[in-house]
């Protein structure tokens, strides 16, 4: 009995690992010398992530995982905002956010770390598409997030945002951001 008053039955163990049941519900799962307390639908995410992850991981090769995408697709020039599913929502910060929204080039990245893809939402910079990279080794651009979806299924076999979630992000990191930015200051 732990000092709780819970009790642990012994599930599973490896090498280096070992899983419990708590009698509280939650699972104790030990790695080495750290102990996370999870959820059991969180630990099942868990392990679906790390399946996908290891899977992935056996069939990229080593110039794959160091490679960088060119800007703007450099997922390593902005910040990560938010997260949408498996796609994060990257922004450019300080200067570079003010450079980009005063000359109507202001966009989202939408970034799958996974598998390394990288999606610009529409602005001047795209000629006010989106552009997907890597499709066939480069970048290419589609007048609708449906068309983005379509060459991400095609060229990825890769899930895009859904439309929805995309119109949310869009307005909260897009149009709202140059909305204020762009808004004329009346002096107090």
């Amino acid at each position: 009995m732990g000092p709780n008053g819970c009790s642990r039955t012994l599930l599973a163990h490896g090498a280096t690992s070992k899983v419990e049941a708590c009698s509280c519900g939650t699972l104790h799962v030990t790695i080495g010398a750290l102990t996370l307390r999870l959820d059991p639908n969180a630990a099942s995410d868990i392990v679906e992530t790390l399946t996908r992850a290891v899977v992935r991981h056996d069939h990229v090769n080593e110039d794959e995982l160091r490679s960088t995408p060119p800007p703007p697709h450099d997922p390593s020039e902005r910040e990560l905002v938010y997260l949408a599913g498996e796609w994060e929502v990257r922004i450019f910060d300080g200067p570079r956010f003010r450079y980009f929204v005063e000359r109507g080039l202001w966009h989202v990245q939408l970034w799958h770390p996974a598998r390394r893809v990288s999606v610009l939402t529409p602005s001047a910079l795209t000629q006010d598409s989106y552009e997907v990279y890597p499709i066939r080794g480069w970048k290419e651009r589609a007048s609708t997030a449906r068309g983005a979806a379509r060459l991400l299924a095609e060229e990825h076999a890769l899930a895009f945002v859904d439309e929805t979630v995309l119109a949310n992000i869009e307005r909260a990191f897009v149009t709202a951001p140059v909305e204020l930015a762009t808004t004329e200051r009346v002096p107090s």
